[in-house]
């Protein structure tokens, strides 16, 4: 199942995915275009892997380094701002919510008043209104997306936070413009490690995603006022991204079909085993305890915990019955142990 992660912005889109999770085969998972997908929802779920990491490949043809004069005069120009000649241009893609939005620029324009802003968006309804100094760039339309190299060269850095809701992709083509990056996030982003600037921020399921405004602004800084730093980072960039392109991605999306095909095939047969649960009187603790038998000639004792595993893998999945398990069992290690055992 493909899992996007600009589908992740709203809680129900969220919950529904995690529904989804205890439902999952052994050999299904979700292709999430977003490596930071996997580690937000590790603290939700019991197997991460089962977020496989396939991200929409670049084209490097029409994603690459330009001349940035020659860009930034032609941006000057379309969006009628002189200024944008005057001042470091600094790309900021937000992945928040409108209002948030807004709210993280008023602060960051205020903390940083000698930089000018492009704030790189996919809202079909603009709402946005340009003021010199901030100014918005929709890429919703195929028309603007066919302006994004042109655009994306004339930035002098980007800013970017890997947490649900905001678009991978356009990391890689900013990336593949040789743009520096900032990132801020639950995780340094694999499509990039080792190629930007990261800060990292806590994972939130509920909250509204609170960007680190002033850690942000330093590291603009540092950035920008170390060149060398600035060539560093777009030469990893530009090294990275050639891992990334739609050849390479084609072939991950192959390779893993065909590792979750293998896992189907070596999926075990389950036994329908006849069970019996009752309730005996512990004459020693004076308490009602549960037990199990396996029926057969001769009945045989069985953990209650194991019993259940047994019974529900007649209709339900490994997945669902793990999370039945972690659920009942006090310790996790005996969950995984049981099933491991019934498998």
């Amino acid at each position: 199942m493909r899992l996007s992660n600009e589908t992740l912005t709203s809680h129900e889109a969220r919950n529904t995915t995690l529904e989804r999770c205890a439902a999952l085969r052994d050999f299904d998972t979700f292709a999430c275009d977003a490596s930071w997908t996997q580690t937000f929802f590790s603290d939700f779920v019991s197997d991460p892997s089962i977020f496989q990491h396939v991200p929409y490949g670049v084209d490097t043809s029409i994603f690459k380094p330009m001349d940035k004069t020659q860009c930034k005069r032609q941006l000057s120009q379309a969006l009628g701002h002189e200024a944008i000649l005057q001042k470091p241009l600094i790309g900021i893609v937000p992945g928040l919510n409108s209002h948030e939005t807004l709210r993280f620029m008023r602060k960051l324009r205020f903390a940083n008043p000698d930089f000018n802003y492009l704030v790189i968006h996919s809202t079909e309804m603009d709402n946005f209104t340009s003021d010199g100094c901030v100014n918005f760039f929709s890429i919703a339309s195929l028309q603007d997306k066919e302006a994004s190299p042109f655009i994306f060269n004339a930035l002098d850095a980007l800013v970017f936070p890997t947490i649900l809701g905001s678009s991978p992709l356009l990391l890689l083509e900013v990336a593949a413009c040789g743009i520096p990056t900032v990132v801020c996030g639950y995780s340094e982003p694999e499509e990039i490690s080792g190629a930007c600037r990261f800060i990292q921020i806590s994972p939130s399921f509920f909250d509204p995603v609170d960007l680190p405004v002033e850690s942000i602004s330093q590291e603009l800084r540092f950035l920008l006022e170390n060149p060398n730093e600035q060539k560093d980072l777009v030469r990893a960039g530009l090294k990275a991204i050639s891992t990334w392109t739609g050849e390479e991605t084609t072939q991950r999306i192959l390779n893993l079909f065909g590792y979750l095909q293998n896992r189907k095939m070596l999926q075990p047969k389950h036994r329908n085993h006849k069970l019996l649960f009752r309730k005996h009187y512990n004459l020693v603790s004076g308490e009602i305890e549960s037990e199990a038998l396996v029926l057969s000639q001769v009945p045989t004792p069985v953990d209650v915990e194991q019993a259940i595993g047994m019974t529900l893998l007649e209709e339900y999945t490994p997945m669902e019955v793990k999370t039945v398990l972690h659920s009942i069992c006090k310790e996790p290690e005996r969950a995984e142990k049981i099933l491991e055992n019934l498998l």
